[in-house]
């Protein structure tokens, strides 16, 4: 009776790590959208502001920004 509950103990942290992993993952990837967009919308340099606002690439990186975000 004691194996089975180790056994059921040692599943269930097995499960519950898997599950942690998964969540580490999506929020590592969360945290790294939010980050490009956060400086697609803010850029640092007055050459990145102008080739984000310039005519040929700017709807491409709003739609980039809006996806990210």
């Amino acid at each position: 009776m004691e194996n089975l509950e180790i056994n059921s103990k040692g599943k269930r942290q097995a499960e519950l790590k898997v599950q942690l992993d998964k969540f580490a993952h999506l929020f590592t990837i969360a945290k790294e959208s939010y980050l490009y967009a956060e400086y697609f919308h803010n850029p640092e340099t007055k050459d990145e502001i102008e080739l984000l606002q310039n005519d040929i690439y700017y709807y491409h990186f709003r739609f980039i920004n809006h996806i990210l975000f």
